[in-house]
């Protein structure tokens, strides 16, 4: 285990009890550290000029109740963390990850009532946020707001640049597909009873031709042999 030393820091207005590492560590560029030097908490990105807080972080009002409680690894805020207004309500209550806030979070007025609370992800505000009082909702995405979800505010905007959704693009093509299959299917048995009965109802000249001639034969060959019999 790497050595560690308790520190106090006492002020007008706060007491603080914490614990620094004393071995030297590799900090990244990327991340926000905390690290204490003659007798003062500094904290800055990627680095740090004095011994990295490390393990547990109380704060104290001058009355002695909570005001702020957490943990550091290295220097950086891990597990959960809450703030506490001087007259002993929950103010805050975050989760870190790595020195990023990661996870839950929430807001209480001095009465104890949640007043907002959404989620964060690497320090950035995303999914919903809702405003209690307010009764507002918004939708975050990479940091960005939206007072309607996301896929909304994209079919809108597809909309208006005149650009079909995706579903509506894959299911147009199937519908257009499967209409012209029923089409055609449909067109070749009424093509063939139409064919079928244009042609009774429309005799070919010719058949009739050979009909007529027929009948004539038997006509006048019955008279030419009549006519036979009485020479």
């Amino acid at each position: 285990m790497d050595p560690i030393q308790k520190k106090v820091i006492r002020t007008k207005e706060y007491d603080i009890h914490f614990y620094v590492s004393l071995k030297d560590r590799i900090t990244k560029k990327d991340k926000e550290y905390f690290w204490y030097k003659t007798g003062e908490i500094h904290n800055s990105f990627g680095g740090a000029a004095g011994e990295l807080l490390h393990l547990g972080y109380v704060k104290y009002y001058a009355g002695n109740n909570l005001a702020e409680k957490g943990e550091f690894e290295y220097g950086l805020k891990t597990g959960i963390w809450k703030r506490w207004y001087s007259n002993g309500s929950l103010m805050e209550e975050s989760r870190w990850v790595d020195g990023e806030k990661y996870g839950p979070y929430h807001y209480y007025n001095e009465n104890g009532e949640l007043m907002t609370q959404g989620k964060y992800r690497n320090n950035i505000k995303t999914d919903i946020w809702i405003d209690i009082k307010s009764k507002d909702t918004t939708w975050y995405r990479n940091g960005e707001p939206f007072k309607d979800h996301p896929r909304v505010v994209r079919k809108r905007l597809d909309s208006i640049n005149g650009k079909e959704s995706l579903l509506k693009r894959i299911f147009g093509k199937r519908d257009s597909t499967i209409v012209g299959k029923k089409e055609g299917f449909f067109g070749r048995i009424f093509k063939k009873k139409d064919s079928a009965k244009n042609s009774k109802l429309t005799p070919d000249p010719k058949e009739k031709k050979n009909k007529n001639t027929s009948i004539l034969k038997r006509i006048f060959g019955k008279k030419e042999r009549a006519t036979d019999k009485n020479n």
